[in-house]
């Protein structure tokens, strides 16, 4: 019995799983995100979140999962600053806009409480539901969950490889 061929342009299981993980590889996290409020104060924050949050977060982008990409946005080849853009552009659909700061607020619950007590101090109206919307610029409340879905989806990444190794050496 001979062994399958393959093509020379045909890609492997391993193939693919190597340049998805040389993809997420390239997207390095940072470790904290420095923010700026609508107050003009710098806020240094952990790029991470608890599994908990991590769910509830998720959960919330399902509302966004369906919104059409604007006319001319290419996908391919996205870096950190390209990612935060286009989360930029698409932040103008009411939706995303509310998702952005319902996953901000869940990621960064003891900042927002924070600000909430300092604009109640200072008399400065913010809507309880959605204050995220209020207390930081669109670019910042983006800035805010954008590390989080690249470590899940580098560690997501990190694990398929492993697996695609592991099924290879049996």
């Amino acid at each position: 019995m001979s062994e399958p061929t393959t093509l020379p342009d045909q890609q492997t299981i391993k193939d693919a799983t190597d340049t998805m993980a040389s993809i997420i590889d390239s997207l390095l996290p940072p470790d904290e995100i420095e923010v700026s409020d609508v107050f003009g104060d710098k806020h240094l924050l952990p790029a991470t979140c608890s599994a908990r949050a991590q769910i509830k977060i998720i959960r919330s982008l399902e509302k966004i999962k369906d919104v059409e990409l604007p006319n001319g946005i290419q996908t391919d080849g996205l870096g950190v600053n390209d990612i935060v853009k286009l989360l930029g552009n698409l932040v103008m659909n009411d939706v995303v806009f509310e998702t952005v700061c319902k996953c901000a607020e869940l990621a960064h619950p003891r900042l927002i409480k924070k600000l909430k007590q300092r604009a109640i101090a200072e008399g400065i109206e913010f809507e309880e539901d959605l204050p995220v919307a209020d207390l930081f610029p669109i670019e910042e409340a983006v800035a805010m969950i954008v590390p989080l879905f690249l470590r899940i989806a580098r560690r997501t990444g990190q694990a398929i490889k492993q697996i695609a190794e592991a099924s290879e050496n049996q």
